[in-house]
């Protein structure tokens, strides 16, 4: 009977272990996302004024804050499972900053539905499309960078 039991234990261990390596979808712990996170630049233009946009969840008060890159930014988001939104309230600071097109920044956020977590990089989404990807640490320090 303990032998049975032991056989019954360790196969469930091992099918358990076995559906994980199947590349078996798992939903994402939105406490994953918390803390400070830096935009990996692709374009020119995210970069244009010289800083790299930061953005940082505070996931008990599920408010988030930040930097467009020209800006600090404050407001409220909602996460669940990967399901990602920000409230459209985003306050920001009104700084002009030339060549940076902080509408469309702005505008992008609020239509993030989903995020992912692909080996340590945030990667944000718009109907199961990636529109950005977010690293804990810059790469390369920009001068001047917040």
């Amino acid at each position: 009977m303990k032998q049975a039991i032991a056989y019954l234990f360790f196969a469930c261990i091992f099918l358990n272990h076995a559906g994980a390596q199947t590349g078996k979808k798992t939903i994402p712990d939105p406490a994953d996302i918390s803390g400070e996170w830096f935009l990996q630049p692709v374009l020119p233009s995210d970069t244009a004024t010289g800083h790299i946009p930061k953005i940082n969840f505070d996931l008990t008060k599920k408010k988030f804050k930040g930097f467009t890159g020209c800006n600090d930014m404050s407001g409220n988001f909602q996460a669940s499972g990967d399901a990602l939104s920000f409230d459209k309230d985003i306050i920001t600071t009104k700084i002009v900053c030339e060549g940076f097109n902080e509408k469309d920044f702005i505008a992008n956020l609020l239509r993030v539905d989903h995020y992912q977590l692909k080996d340590g990089v945030l990667i944000l989404l718009i109907d199961k499309t990636p529109i950005s990807k977010w690293l804990r640490r810059t790469n390369k320090v920009l001068a001047a960078s917040r």
